[in-house]
């Protein structure tokens, strides 16, 4: 614990190289690693190939993680160089954990650069997240999660910018996921993704093998949207392929 590690990035000749110049990925030449009293990755720091400390591709300096006894992540910020915390690209500064006795996500809560809780605003298409304050979910007595759920920091009911509230799934006695729904705050059903689809259904054979899959609209209607199906049917050769 408390150790703390460089590590290079090499080009096919052994010497120092900047890690994916592209737009999207700028890293630097080396990574510093910090790690917690348990030996969780704690501090990840890009730094140049002259030494200097630089953004990575989020424009942040140091990612953080504070992380409990366990290894479950209690917090993921972004900072400054001087440590202070960061509005990255993604809108916000971070994300606060919250566990069950199970090792199970119970929730997550946006935060801003004061340690507040926010809205995510619609950045970097994250689907289904935009406008949320905090996520919640629930397990069933086989850990598989059946419910996932949007509050305010308060814990009121909350919605993200497709109007839905919470989504549902359920499982067949195999253990296979057959539905998926997603509801308003009026128990109507309300769309999962940007496809417009509210509700996914799926079926298998007696060996477990899905045979049909359904998407519908918050009308229950088919869901063909551009770069969306509406249903596939799969059929299998004596061999299962």
């Amino acid at each position: 614990g408390n150790n703390q590690y460089n590590g290079s990035y090499r080009d096919m000749n052994g010497l120092p190289a900047e890690m994916r110049e592209d737009a999207n990925y700028v890293y630097g030449t080396l990574v510093r690693i910090t790690e917690d009293q348990w030996g969780n990755d704690s501090i990840i720091q890009y730094i140049d190939a002259k030494g200097v400390a630089k953004l990575n591709s989020d424009s942040v300096a140091r990612e953080v993680y504070i992380c409990d006894k366990y290894g479950h992540v209690l917090k993921q910020q972004s900072q400054n160089l001087d440590g202070s915390l960061a509005i990255d690209n993604w809108g916000n500064c971070g994300i606060e954990y919250e566990w069950t006795d199970k090792h199970l996500i119970k929730s997550a809560t946006y935060m801003d650069d004061n340690w507040k809780p926010m809205r995510m605003p619609a950045k970097r298409g994250v689907t289904g997240r935009e406008n949320v304050i905090k996520t919640n979910y629930e397990y069933d007595a086989y850990l598989r999660q059946v419910l996932e759920y949007y509050t305010d920091e308060k814990g009121n009911p909350d919605f993200n910018t497709l109007g839905t509230h919470k989504i549902t799934s359920k499982f067949d006695t195999h253990g296979n996921l057959v539905a998926q729904y997603g509801y308003d705050l009026q128990e109507q059903l309300s769309p999962i993704s940007d496809s417009k689809v509210a509700v996914e259904e799926y079926a298998f054979d007696k060996s477990g093998r899905i045979t049909d899959a359904f998407f519908l609209d918050k009308y229950r209607k088919p869901c063909s949207t551009e770069g969306y199906l509406s249903k596939v049917h799969f059929e299998y050769d004596t061999d299962g392929n």
